[in-house]
């Protein structure tokens, strides 16, 4: 039997122009306008400025895909370098997103456990019990949001002090 070193499907934009606008099958083999190369790069640095700078991911998304529409009208194959580092921005801020929502949907959790500890109404050993899941939850939040996003995003200083 033969073992293939990836088991994930390829991220190719062939693929994703292929879902996005079936219309147009054809290649084009023109070369880029100054003024569509001069648009492509605005968005893609306001782009890189939502994502890196201001952490606001779904305005990268934004600006990344209208970059990458910009340089399938304008001419770009797809197997350009450029188009090969847009993917892997628009990779990164949707693998940051979704670690920001599963993170937030997990310290949820953990203020489920805060309340529903009663303010000392039950026992002590559940009490404390209630806590350290809690506790295990921001723990575990924190942690996935350090190793996915960075140790400056301006989330973490937010879970420390919970």
């Amino acid at each position: 039997s033969s073992s293939s070193s990836s088991s994930s499907p390829t991220f190719t934009y062939s693929n994703i122009k292929q879902h996005s606008s079936p219309q147009s099958t054809t290649t084009t083999t023109t070369s880029p306008t100054k003024q569509s190369k001069e648009r492509i790069a605005k968005l893609l640095k306001k782009g890189q400025r939502s994502h890196k700078k201001h952490f606001r991911y779904r305005h990268a998304m934004k600006y990344y895909l209208l970059a990458l529409k910009e340089m399938t009208s304008a001419g770009y194959i797809d197997t350009h370098p450029l188009i090969t580092k847009v993917l892997k921005s628009l990779n990164d801020v949707h693998h940051a997103q979704s670690v920001l929502g599963n993170s937030a949907n997990i310290v949820k959790m953990g203020i489920q456990h805060e309340d529903s500890n009663g303010g000392g109404q039950s026992t002590s050993s559940s009490s404390s019990s209630l806590l350290v899941k809690a506790l295990k939850m921001y723990t575990i939040a924190y942690r996935m949001r350090r190793d996915a996003l960075g140790v400056d995003h301006p989330s973490l200083p937010v879970l420390l002090n919970m």
